[in-house]
């Protein structure tokens, strides 16, 4: 991980829903490496208790753009 980061490059987890295709990985990617700055790589894996969507983690960032994560932050605000 030290050397990827002194490298400029970082790895990308997706934890998605459902199997990511070819060209979604491509497109998440390039948007993550213009976000970053850094060359990315992505690893992929399917959680079906996401119910849809995906989660995706770059170092200490996370984007939670799955749908059990919106309920979650739904019934927290609900809940307040």
């Amino acid at each position: 991980a030290l050397k990827r980061e002194a490298e400029g490059e970082i790895e990308v987890q997706v934890i998605s829903a459902q199997a990511l295709t070819e060209q979604q990985q491509s497109d998440i990617a390039d948007s993550m490496a213009k976000r970053l700055g850094k060359k990315v790589s992505i690893s992929s894996e399917v959680d079906d208790s996401l119910i849809a969507g995906a989660v995706i983690t770059a170092g200490d960032l996370v984007i939670d753009g799955s749908a059990s994560g919106h309920m979650e932050k739904l019934s927290l605000a609900v809940n307040k």
